[in-house]
């Protein structure tokens, strides 16, 4: 089995069904799961052998506050069940990704400084990380653009995605949840777009239904905290 640690709670509700839907058998824990689901999971980690899930996924806030969660992946560990740990959006660890999640604080990844990256190996498990890697943010798939920003932003946004985006979905990225907010009703009664808004304070299941919508291409822009 392989440990995946998350940060963000849709990424990896998003990850899950994926690779559930590629026949990958996978168990999940976080800190807004029913008791019916975490008792499912937990039945599934307590499997024999042959039959446990290949990867469990979890939350960092679960896996830091749970005992009784650190207490089966150490069972897990000892046994030699565990063969690695994937932190996934590692770039998390250094001090900027405290400010949005201050539990982020706990942990480090081979892109960070070494006092940080040795900090993560003193986890419950002491995961021994034999493999480093690391690569630029630049990718060939992505461009990169930088407009100066005006007083008429939003209708230049707008227009952009009008004549360049138009029948294409899209993300739009604000620096505070009442901006999100304030972005998305002016997109939507000055523009017409299907646009709705996705940060910390929005309901769970209001942010999968977003997120279902747009995936679907029924909401054609979301707007986001960084």
């Amino acid at each position: 089995m392989v440990i995946v640690i998350g940060p963000l709670l849709m990424l990896m509700q998003n990850q899950m069904a994926a690779l559930q839907d590629k026949g990958v058998d996978i168990a999940f824990f976080n800190s807004e799961q029913m008791h019916e689901e975490v008792d499912v999971h937990w039945w599934l980690l307590h499997r024999i052998k042959q039959q446990r899930p290949n990867l469990i996924h979890m939350m960092l806030e679960k896996l830091k506050h749970s005992s009784a969660l650190t207490l089966i992946l150490r069972q897990l560990y000892n046994k030699k069940h565990l063969k690695g740990c994937v932190l996934d959006e590692g770039h998390s660890a250094v001090k900027w990704g405290w400010n949005f999640r201050y539990s982020n604080h706990s942990i480090g990844s081979s892109t960070v400084s070494a006092k940080v990256f040795w900090a993560f190996r003193s986890w419950p498990l002491t995961v021994t990380m034999t493999t480093h890697f690391s690569q630029s943010m630049k990718c060939p798939n992505l461009n990169y653009e930088a407009w100066p920003k005006k007083k008429v932003a939003l209708q230049e946004i707008a227009q952009f995605i009008k004549e360049s985006h138009a029948g294409e979905t899209g993300i739009i990225y604000a620096h505070s949840c009442k901006l999100c907010e304030e972005i998305t009703y002016k997109l939507k009664e000055e523009h017409d777009f299907d646009a709705r808004h996705f940060h910390a304070k929005v309901d769970s299941r209001d942010k999968a239904e977003t997120l279902d919508s747009w995936k679907m291409d029924e909401c054609q822009v979301i707007i986001a905290t960084i």
